[in-house]
């Protein structure tokens, strides 16, 4: 007939496998929320790594823009900065003797603007400037007084063919304004 021991054990024997099965289940489990902590780590830290900082894209964000580095366009941001990060010019005028160029070989147009950080407001703005054209001096929306502005140079590349604006980028430097000049 029916043997109790041997019911009493395959039950025994069954609640052990559904026990271990659970097991295995969590496990499993387990191990797939570590994988997918662990590639959200991955990941953040990718982003961390390979996202470029302000500084690395050379751009300050109080201008305003988003920022195409001129770098995608064969241009060295560089090559605009003032020597020591400053221009000098005398407090009695508006012509400033600042070179602007835009390079040979360059494959776009270039507009720049001088923008004082303080007030955001804005002392010159260009033409469009073809490759391989440059201008000796420029002329400022007003004289300044005499001091130290910081200042950003803003440098807005256009597709020669369309005039359709494809980068943006700035640089800080600093107008120093004197009458003893």
């Amino acid at each position: 007939m029916f043997d109790n021991k041997k019911i009493c054990q395959r039950a025994l024997q069954r609640a052990e496998e559904i026990r271990m099965a659970k097991k295995r289940k969590r496990r499993f489990m387990m191990l797939g929320a570590l994988m997918v902590v662990g590639m959200c780590a991955v990941a953040l830290a990718m982003i961390v790594t390979f996202y470029p900082t302000e500084q690395q894209q050379g751009f300050f964000t109080d201008i305003g823009e988003v920022p195409v580095p001129m770098s995608e366009f064969g241009i060295n941001i560089e090559d605009f900065m003032p020597e020591y990060g400053h221009i000098q010019i005398p407090s009695d005028t508006a012509d400033v003797g600042f070179k602007l160029r835009n390079p040979i070989g360059s494959n776009c147009r270039f507009t720049f603007e001088i923008v004082l950080k303080g007030t955001g407001e804005s002392m010159y703005i260009s033409d469009m400037m073809d490759p391989s054209t440059h201008v000796d001096n420029i002329e400022l929306t007003r004289p300044l007084a005499d001091g130290q502005y910081a200042a950003t140079l803003i440098i807005r590349a256009y597709e020669l063919d369309s005039d359709s604006e494809i980068g943006v980028e700035g640089v800080e430097f600093n107008l120093i304004v004197s009458s003893q000049h």
